[in-house]
């Protein structure tokens, strides 16, 4: 269903990235993702997409998308605990990803542009203002 209502989603992280993107492919023709970094921007996380989420990936068609370079892929895990407990998890196939978070929420912005949306790095929403027809 097309739609000219102005939307804002604010973060460029995965969840802003990927409803900015999932709005636009659904008819909304004014999205704009706002970030109030400069972009790309370094994220601390150790970057790890477990089983679920590459799952999810893939039903979007964006696992296939990832640059292979950008990923380190794991088929298997070794914890130690504080304990000295430890445990070995080995999978026959792809276990989970490793993508540094700068490159992981850059493909998504970049993927939600490819889709139409606006995007617009360091830009800090500091206040909103309810308004008759909406907010600002």
């Amino acid at each position: 269903m097309a739609s000219d209502l102005p939307i804002c989603v604010v973060g460029a992280g995965p969840g802003g990235a990927t409803a900015a993107r999932l709005l636009s492919e659904n008819g909304c023709r004014c999205v704009k993702l706002l970030e109030k970094r400069s972009w790309p921007r370094p994220k601390t996380c150790a970057g790890g997409i477990g089983p679920r989420a590459c799952a999810w990936l893939s039903r979007q068609g964006l696992l296939a998308d990832l640059p292979p370079a950008a990923a380190t892929r794991i088929s298997s895990l070794y914890f130690t605990a504080p304990s000295g407990r430890s445990a070995r998890f080995v999978s026959p196939g792809e276990m989970a990803l490793v993508v540094p978070r700068d490159r992981f929420d850059d493909f998504l912005v970049q993927r939600a542009v490819h889709a139409g949306v606006d995007f617009r790095p360091s830009v800090k929403v500091s206040a909103i203002t309810h308004l008759k027809g909406g907010v600002v």
